[in-house]
């Protein structure tokens, strides 16, 4: 078409005078390229995580009035050096005017008049003052995002109706069932708040408690049983359907930031914004706009921030819009968190606990914090119950928790660990009650499963801040560019302006590393790896005296840009027998651009020997693409104190007591297993015993032995058959060994 306009142009304009739609010409042109520089990130994955392949995404045809519009936006952003980004959404085609018509957030007025009384009562009357330091207590955690707490369910879309207090509310409830019904998730329907609301509330807008009262009084329905429309012309039927969840009551929180991240601690939020018309064409970062005009916009309030200074919101414009449908609203703008409600529905279990599992540390004579939120959704908690148990091989120990920071339904606590000496292993549960007694356990089978680290000590590292003995490049590489060599890498970013090779090493205050192709030359591939393969081969390490072994080490992998993409691996492998043969530990052709820890338990796959070795291979064999590499900072790690004598040499039998065991032992091979796992079980004396496999939520897979078993050496394999006779899937997974008093948990992973 632009072509037609010019040649047409060329026809009519006089000779060496420009065309008469010259002007138009100029705009339509920026208009496309500014529509092909907007749209590409639509197709980057996200680098803050290793990303799944992308599939396509559906870009909306814009008119040329609106790709001006959206650079208007950029344009400003940039000169006010805001920290979000505009261009081209899944909603950006449609107009001024069908915009707002998604903006259906309606209060009522005596909705409005109580959040008046209760902000005034709380000192939190005027949305443009700043937050007096006492209202956001320092011991409240920093970052809180349900997303990374399996709190929530997908994002939906509520296409052209502004049902946005429909999904807003369904999202509330939803996450109060996947969070405290242990992780089930459902897909409640919005239809049915917009058939069935004794308020006439529909796609000209609504309010969440509508919702809340329908579903109190009849209940809330399944997306599948009244599928959402996006229409508000169909009547109240819900005859011959059953209701999955309800709703009991539902509370006011004040506006203030502590308020709202204290009530965040127990459940997302619905609540409601202002939605400015850039917000349309939000794609990402730090969203902020001047006025504090009323609310117009409902969204589920998700978590917060506070290095970002940001609130994080789930919409509902599909994952088009936004990050991936989901924001990042700075604090004290558009209203957000204006007229909030804490909601409250019948759960199996009303006690929560969230705790990040602490890993194998390097941590020997130094005393371990553990923290953890506990919240309940239904009556207060019971302080003082809140406790950790843990179990150093010495018998179980309790710990009353501190609460740092706590109200009656929610509250941070933690506790400090002794001192472990280097190859401790520490199992430990969490427990908690709230006033009735109601326990929850973390995990959930608490003494019979619980979380486990040991302490180590690092037995190899290498940095690679000095040229080392590592050997850049093997007989039988056949790569013809961008091979292993040892340096300070170079920057190199590719015709988008994406990053590929960074100009740093990973170590803290370092600066080299093993790369591929440090060089960055003229384009991001004059020094990539082509047409074959290139290795980094350790050293030969003498492991031969550890009783474990764990190695760990940090890599930058980019095979993700170039016209095909994702094709090319990153191999690691091991060898107990100086290369003459090798064990694949890793292959993955998930490349990101970012640096990335990898950790894998070397003594679950190898026997340790003196003559074992590492590498690391990177390949481009396949279509033309983009590949480079980065190794740093590869360390292995041991429980094996470094006092510890020679181990024997490794036997084809687990264990071999010449006479019973003075205590009941159990040990497992190979762990990680693929198609069968031997346990050997050695018991001081005959007894009564019960061998169980659980998952890793606690749920039962199979019992391997119930009986009386002899003395001395027992072995036990488990095939990876479950109770009903079908295959464990690959996961995390633990024995429990039951005989007389004694109890043994040990983990297992099946790959």
């Amino acid at each position: 078409m632009i072509a037609g306009i010019l040649d047409e142009s060329s026809k009519k304009a006089p000779e060496k005078e420009p065309p008469r739609n010259f002007g138009l010409i100029v705009v339509i042109l920026l208009t496309v390229v500014f529509l092909l520089i907007t749209a590409i990130p639509l197709f980057e994955p996200p680098i803050e995580e290793w990303p799944e392949i992308p599939g396509e995404r559906e870009i909306p045809i814009v008119s040329p009035e609106t790709m001006m519009r959206i650079q208007a936006i950029a344009e400003r952003i940039e000169v006010r050096n805001l920290r979000w980004r505009a261009g081209v959404t899944s909603i950006s085609h449609l107009s001024p005017e069908e915009f707002q018509v998604l903006l259906g957030a309606r209060p009522p007025a005596e909705e409005v008049e109580h959040f008046a009384t209760l902000n005034r009562a709380v000192g939190r009357d005027r949305w443009d003052r700043p937050l007096r330091a006492r209202e956001v207590p320092s011991e409240l955690p920093e970052r809180w995002d349900w997303r990374e707490k399996a709190g929530l369910t997908p994002t939906r879309d509520q296409k052209y109706c502004g049902s946005c207090w429909a999904f807003a509310a369904a999202g509330a409830v939803e996450a109060l069932l996947k969070i405290y019904g242990d992780q089930e998730e459902f897909d409640l329907s919005e239809q049915h708040a917009i058939n069935c609301n004794a308020n006439n509330y529909g796609c000209a807008g609504g309010w969440m408690t509508s919702a809340y009262r329908l579903w109190r009084d009849a209940g809330a329905f399944l997306e599948a049983q009244i599928p959402y429309t996006g229409a508000d012309t169909q009547p109240c039927y819900t005859e011959g359907y059953d209701p999955v969840t309800s709703v009991i009551h539902w509370s006011c929180v004040p506006g203030e930031r502590s308020a709202l991240q204290q009530a965040l601690l127990v459940s997302p939020l619905a609540v409601a914004m202002r939605a400015y018309p850039d917000f349309q064409h939000y794609k990402g970062g730090i969203y902020e706009h001047d006025g504090s005009d009323h609310v117009n916009h409902a969204v589920l309030l998700v978590g917060w921030d506070d290095a970002l200074g940001a609130w994080i919101i789930k919409n509902s414009w599909g994952n088009g819009w936004g990050e991936s449908g989901f924001a990042h609203v700075a604090y004290d703008c558009c209203r957000l968190g204006s007229y909030a409600h804490s909601v409250r529905i019948p759960v199996s279990n009303p006690v929560w606990i969230h705790h990040t599992a602490l890993g194998d540390t390097l941590a020997a004579g130094e005393r371990l914090g553990i923290d953890a939120c506990v919240s309940s959704l239904d009556l207060p908690l019971d302080h003082s119950s809140v406790v950790l148990c843990f179990d150093p091989g010495t018998g179980i120990e309790t710990i009353a928790m501190d609460a740092l920071s706590a109200t009656s339904t929610a509250g941070i606590y933690h506790a400090t660990l002794p001192a472990f000496e280097v190859g401790t292993t520490i199992r430990y549960y969490l427990q908690a009650c709230d006033t009735s007694g109601v326990m929850r356990t973390l995990p959930s089978y608490g003494e019979s499963a619980p979380f486990e680290f040991r302490i180590l000590r690092r037995a190899f590292a290498a940095s690679f801040e000095v040229q080392s003995d590592w050997t850049m490049g093997v007989e039988g590489d056949d790569a013809t560019a961008g091979t292993w060599e040892w340096g300070v890498p170079e920057k190199t970013v590719d015709e988008r302006g994406s990053l590929i090779q960074p100009g740093e090493d990973h170590t803290p205050d370092g600066t080299c590393c093993a790369v591929t192709g440090r060089l960055a030359g003229a384009d991001a591939t004059s020094h990539d790896v082509d047409e074959g393969h290139t290795t980094l081969q350790s050293p030969v390490l003498t492991l031969g005296s550890l009783d474990s072994a764990t190695l760990r080490f940090w890599v930058w992998f980019t095979n993700q840009r170039g016209p095909y993409p994702w094709e090319d691996p990153l191999i690691v492998q091991a060898s107990n027998n100086r290369g003459d043969t090798w064990v694949t530990l890793l292959e993955t052709c998930i490349g990101a651009c970012k640096w990335r820890q990898f950790t894998i338990r070397l003594d679950s796959l190898l026997n340790l020997t003196n003559d074992f070795q590492l590498r690391f291979v990177v390949t481009d064999r396949f279509n033309e693409s983009t590949v480079e590499a980065l190794i740093d900072d590869v360390e292995i790690l041991t429980a094996t104190p470094a006092t510890a004598k020679a181990k024997d040499p490794p036997e084809g039998d687990l264990m071999t007591p010449d006479e019973p065991p003075a205590r009941v032992t159990l040990r497992m091979r190979p762990n990680p297993m693929h198609s069968e796992v031997r346990l050997a079980l050695a018991l001081p004396a005959p007894c009564h015993v019960k061998v169980e496999v659980f998952d890793a939520a606690g749920r039962r897979v199979n019992t391997l032995w119930e009986g009386r078993m002899p003395g001395g050496l027992n072995e036990i394999v488990w095939d990876r058959r479950q109770a009903d006779n079908s295959r464990a899937a690959s996961g995390r997974y633990w024995v429990r060994i039951a005989s007389g008093e004694v109890t043994l948990s040990r983990p297992l992973t099946i790959l």
